[in-house]
């Protein structure tokens, strides 16, 4: 039976401090055989941040441009550009720790409920279709990266940008990077758009409350 949710409290942070923590709750997670999420603000910073994975000469045609940083997260996906971000985490000490139906075929099928309750909890109701991305009004608004252990221990990270767009710079792509649609065609939503004039720490706050109370165990602090 799992026990009480271990909850890293919002916070703000550099985006490698974040990034690094975030990484850190699989860690956690699997050590502690408990279910741990944490949120992180980062007000200011602009950057591309690759997924674990990912090359960044196959993305990026031009890495000398100033005004963004170049960095890459512990969990796979997608390249996101964020002007600002959010990063909201849900680490797990197994696929099938909350939903016993998760197989490793739909390890984000299942999972990916506890942040969708996280973010109806914050009065931004999103659906996952199967893709990298999670859909608010039909637009893309975080991307989702996965990782996990040789045991079964398992990360989500969501990644969302507080201005601008989700979407990597043309400019700075290479062509085989641009020849991907990777939003279907969409728009992507910037979180100060979605939160309509509510503080982004309020809206960070009730992503993690609606996690904690979708697992229904209560929670602990880390």
């Amino acid at each position: 039976m799992l026990g009480p949710v271990l909850l890293s409290a919002a916070r703000e942070a550099t985006l490698s401090d974040a990034l690094g923590e975030s990484a850190g709750l699989l860690d956690t997670a699997e050590s502690r055989e408990a279910v741990t999420c944490g949120a992180w603000i980062i007000p200011d910073e602009r950057a591309i941040v690759l997924g674990r994975m990912q090359h960044a000469g196959r993305v990026l045609e031009r890495l000398d441009d100033e005004s963004w940083s170049v960095v890459r997260r512990s969990s796979t996906g997608t390249a996101v550009a964020v002007d600002g971000a959010l990063i909201v985490s849900v680490a797990l000490p197994a696929i099938d720790a909350v939903f016993r139906d998760a197989t490793m075929r739909t390890v984000i099928n299942r999972n990916v409920r506890l942040l969708l309750a996280g973010l109806r909890s914050a009065s931004l109701p999103t659906a996952y279709f199967g893709r990298e991305w999670l859909s608010w009004q039909r637009r893309p608004l975080a991307v989702i990266g996965l990782e996990m252990t040789p045991s079964g221990a398992v990360l989500l990270e969501a990644l969302f940008t507080l201005r601008g767009s989700l979407a990597v710079p043309r400019a700075l792509t290479t062509d085989a990077e641009r020849s991907i649609d990777r939003y279907a065609g969409k728009t992507p939503a910037r979180l100060e758009e979605a939160a309509n004039g509510r503080r982004i720490e309020e809206v960070a706050r009730a992503i993690l409350e609606g996690i904690v109370e979708r697992v229904g165990v209560g929670s602990h602090e880390l």
